[in-house]
């Protein structure tokens, strides 16, 4: 049985629409068999690798962005407890001061 020849506009169709499930490690036939189709598998396979570098950046940029809004949040409630500890601090002295003046 003789095998039927595929021209390359047959592969670049089949590439196109088959692409996304491809397993490019073990290529169909319809694309084995041209260096052309091994070439842009290749090129796809460096897609593929670059985009996972870039989601697994996006994600630890994003997982920084929230550890500094946490500790952003952090630091601004301290200042506010700050200031309430001294805004009541200087209430008691002024507190201290009247008692001192009703006495006399």
């Amino acid at each position: 049985m003789r095998k039927k020849r595929v021209s390359e506009k047959d592969r670049w169709l089949y590439l196109f629409k088959e692409g996304r499930n491809i397993d490019t490690d073990n290529p169909p036939d319809i694309l084995k068999n041209s260096k052309e189709m091994r070439d842009v598998m290749e090129i796809l396979n460096g897609f593929s690798e670059n985009q996972r570098d870039y989601l697994l950046y996006q994600k630890r940029l994003e997982g920084e962005r929230v550890r500094q809004t946490i500790l952003s949040e952090l630091e601004k409630e301290r200042k506010e407890k700050e200031k309430e500890r001294m805004e009541k601090e200087k209430a008691w002295k002024e507190i201290e001061r009247l008692k001192k003046l009703l006495k006399k």
